[in-house]
């Protein structure tokens, strides 16, 4: 017999045939590898099923261990039976070896594997269809009708509380909310927090989960006086449908191109495959980012806190001497500035007056002397 050189398999190869081995046994993948993990899953899925009279056949051939059939003619029926297995199973295996061994783009671009999803999780479509794009049968988007009805209600929930404390202690309950926050497993949006004698005041915008909304609003209006609180409640579930489809389409598209990607033959069909198959990765990108805003827009409820400044009494403390000082101070420097601002206005109009009032004395002093001069003057000739 003649002895077959055993040739040595390229790294590259070898890699992507240990890549094509983990995707079909559900192991991880690198993340260059990521086509070569879709396509491969993609190829098992639209693999052909055997009939459940042969699969009960080699069972209990497998049981028996394989006898070897006898000469007879009867032997002969099942290995022209087992022939288009044999063939199958052959161009199958002829397939995978090609695809793997023109495999080479596939390690540089394409798609974005932190976004893929592996096609082999779907149920691809039974028997044939003219256009490649509707060889897999995606997800069907969710109906409008009955359907929709079994489908818990999408609703997004909102509340605005406003407190009113003394205006020492502002500061003190906006940290008091953002704890409450803290401990029912939610997070601050945005805080504004202000201080001094006259803009004294908080603004918090807090994300609290949906199912402890209560219990959080509950809290912090024990915090402080509530003056308002409000609470909101909108049905968002109609705004999932159109996502929800496109992401069914992109995905379905995603399928059916990678599998027109195993078939191409030339380059110029690759790189157009892989162009759309980014185009299809994209949009479902866009279409996961909305389903994501959407479902944090459910599962956490918007609540703004505000906190303002009111009297004293308005927790149920009482007037103590050190306020009534505070307050007689007060009045006082607003007693001495009233001063001080009619000083500054009365001091240099006195200044004029008494100025003007001097020259007046003056010039009648000198019109008096003038007279009597001119008097005296003819009696003396």
């Amino acid at each position: 017999m003649r002895l077959i050189r055993q040739q040595t398999i390229p790294v590259e190869v070898e890699r992507e045939l240990r890549a094509v081995d983990a995707a079909l046994a559900g192991e991880p993948v690198e993340p260059e590898l990521a086509e070569l993990r879709d396509l491969a899953l993609a190829l098992r899925a639209e693999r052909a099923v055997p009939p459940e009279q042969f699969v009960n056949a080699l069972d209990a051939r497998l049981e028996a261990g394989f006898p070897k059939p006898n000469a007879s003619g009867s032997s002969k029926s099942p290995r022209r039976h087992s022939q288009p297995l044999a063939f199958a199973t052959a161009a199958a295996a002829f397939l995978v070896v090609a695809v793997v061994l023109t495999s080479g783009p596939f390690s540089s671009g394409g798609g974005e594997p932190t976004t893929k999803e592996p096609v082999g999780q779907a149920e691809p479509a039974r028997g044939g269809s003219a256009h490649p794009l509707a060889v897999p049968a995606g997800p069907a988007p969710a109906p409008s009708g009955a359907a929709s009805l079994q489908e818990p209600r999408k609703v997004e929930r909102a509340a605005s509380i406003t407190l009113s404390t003394p205006r020492n202690e502002v500061e003190s309950v906006a940290d008091d909310v953002l704890h409450t926050a803290d401990r029912y497993g939610g997070f601050v949006l945005s805080s504004q927090v202000s201080g001094g004698d006259r803009d004294v005041g908080a603004s918090i915008t807090l994300r609290i989960p949906a199912s402890r909304l209560q219990a959080a609003i509950a809290d912090i209006s024990k915090l402080a006086h509530v003056r308002s609180r409000s609470q909101s409640a909108l049905d968002i579930t109609g705004r999932f449908a159109t996502p929800r489809r496109q992401l069914a389409d992109a995905t379905a598209e995603r399928r059916a191109l990678l599998i027109q990607l195993a078939r191409a033959a030339t380059a110029n069909e690759t790189a157009s495959i892989r162009a759309r198959l980014k185009l299809a990765n994209d949009r479902i990108d866009a279409a996961r980012a909305t389903l994501r805003r959407l479902a944090r827009r459910v599962t956490y409820s918007s609540v703004s806190v505000t906190v303002e400044p009111g009297p004293n009494t308005a927790t149920g403390g009482s007037w103590s001497v050190g306020d009534a000082l505070r307050d007689a101070a007060r009045v006082l420097g607003v007693g001495a500035g009233v001063l001080i601002l009619s000083l500054a206005v009365l001091v240099p109009i006195s200044l004029l007056v008494g100025l003007g009032w001097a020259a007046r004395r003056a010039y009648v002093r000198h019109a008096r002397v003038a007279a009597l001069d001119a008097v005296e003057k003819p009696a003396t000739r």
